[in-house]
């Protein structure tokens, strides 16, 4: 008698969006590879807009403004929130250069990786339960 072969099947259910959803999930690719190319060019030393010291920070605030876009479409809130704060802080030492600028930005960025830790933690501590 043959032995039987039993096959799980766990029914993961997808996320069906609505096509403008996938649109605007496409189009926050847009900042992100703004972002790239500008710090590119800063690494190969290729002044694209400003100083390059600034291109640096224009980079990292496309690449934050495309993270920020994404969790928003997304209805992730908490990492909306914390890739928003991000988004503020960079903007804020871009626009003004004084100290209490900068302790500003510096407590607005630790809010926001301390959200991102949350949300990295929650995610393996659900991978976790999930793979017992």
């Amino acid at each position: 008698m043959p032995a039987k072969k039993t096959t799980k099947k766990t029914s993961k259910t997808k996320e069906v969006r609505p096509s403008w959803k996938n649109l605007l999930l496409a189009l926050t690719l847009v900042p992100l590879v703004a972002g790239v190319i500008l710090l590119a060019a800063w690494v190969l030393d290729f002044k694209l807009i400003g100083e390059l010291e600034s291109q640096v920070w224009v980079g990292v605030m496309f690449i934050l403004l495309s993270f920020t876009l994404s969790n928003l479409v997304q209805e992730r809130w908490r990492l909306f929130a914390a890739w928003l704060l991000l988004l503020v802080a960079d903007v804020v030492l871009l626009a003004w250069v004084n100290l209490t600028a900068q302790i500003i930005a510096i407590i607005l960025a630790v809010i926001g990786v301390i959200l991102l830790g949350i949300e990295v933690y929650r995610h393996f501590e659900g991978q976790a339960q999930q793979g017992k």
